[in-house]
């Protein structure tokens, strides 16, 4: 599973938008992924960014404020 897909699954449960720090947690404490880095919620931001909707309305993530991500649907 990616971090990408654990952070879908996380926001999907949870169903609201979440700063990545409180993504990587939840990530973490459901043992969906392993984060191999001091700094988890970095590596879910710079994920997350990367996947979110663009002008053309592809993405699966949309910004919600600072380091905060909410699912595209």
């Amino acid at each position: 599973m990616t971090i990408a897909d654990a952070a879908e699954s996380v926001l999907k449960e949870i169903g609201t938008a979440l700063h990545s720090a409180k993504i990587a947690d939840e990530i973490s404490r459901r043992s969906l992924y392993q984060f191999g880095t001091k700094d988890p919620a970095g590596v879910v931001s710079q994920a997350l960014r990367k996947k979110c909707r663009d002008e053309s309305g592809n993405g699966t993530f949309v910004k919600a404020g600072p380091n905060t991500f909410g699912l595209a649907e």
